[in-house]
């Protein structure tokens, strides 16, 4: 599973979600602490 900070998420958002759908899970952190993620 990869880790993405929230800035980098913001930024590459289209991305980010296009590989939720292909089936790869990210977990986003916020000052090193995981907040959210994203996954199909």
């Amino acid at each position: 599973m990869k880790t993405m900070q929230l800035r980098e998420a913001k930024a590459s958002l289209s991305a980010l979600v296009e590989a939720a759908e292909n089936g790869e899970p990210t977990v986003i952190t916020k000052h090193g602490k995981p907040e959210g993620g994203a996954h199909q």
